[in-house]
């Protein structure tokens, strides 16, 4: 008799177990629990992708530098007021993409070649330096040209890199209304014209496009 309740208390046990483990089975584990994961593209709005030309600020040359903005109004033969206007957003230029090789190459004819030549990048190099670099800091394609803000005209500045360091030597600016050359006085705070050799300008006035 004995025996007998033994093997049935024994079999319900086993009923028992048996179906505990078929439950957790089909409803996965405590541990690794199944996850629903519900995709609605429909629902998803991209976000718009930033370029530096959605972002990059706009600089009016003639707002800012009023010796240029003298210089400009004589030139064309306008008013102060309409001179700024030509450098707003509204009148933008439309410039090739490889605009900045040639006004670099007409640049390199100023005064600023004595920055650019290989004498003063191994001056640089013999005092301790890296090189000498060159930055565009405004440019009407400044996507293109790597820089951070967008204008009618182009900015570059030439530094001599060191490895704690850059030391700004030049500053020059290109008008593209007027196809002058500018260099930074740094003691006068003021930019004078530069002269550059009068066989680039031909290819200075082709790289606008409107």
């Amino acid at each position: 008799m004995n025996k007998i309740v033994r093997f049935v208390g024994v079999l319900v046990l086993g009923l028992s177990l048996f179906g505990c483990k078929d439950e957790k089975g089909t409803s996965g584990s405590e541990e690794n629990p199944i996850e629903e994961v519900v995709v609605d593209g429909a629902n998803v709005e991209e976000e718009p992708v930033k370029t530096i030309e959605t972002v990059a600020p706009w600089e009016n040359l003639y707002e800012q530098e009023p010796t240029i903005l003298k210089s400009t109004a004589k030139i064309l033969k306008v008013d102060n007021k309409k001179a700024i206007t030509l450098m707003a957003e509204s009148s933008r230029l439309t410039v090739k993409k490889d605009g900045l090789e040639t006004v670099l190459d007409a640049l390199r004819t100023t005064s600023a070649k004595d920055y650019l030549s290989d004498e003063f990048n191994k001056a640089v190099v013999a005092n301790g330096g890296k090189g000498v670099g060159l930055r565009v800091d405004v440019s009407p394609n400044a996507v293109e040209d790597g820089s951070g803000k967008r204008g009618n005209y182009y900015q570059f500045s030439v530094y001599e890199n060191y490895e704690d360091r850059i030391v700004t030597v030049g500053t020059f600016i290109y008008d593209l209304r007027t196809m002058s050359f500018y260099e930074m006085d740094v003691v006068e705070a003021d930019y004078i014209p530069l002269k550059y050799a009068t066989s680039k300008k031909k290819s200075l006035a082709e790289i606008v496009e409107n």
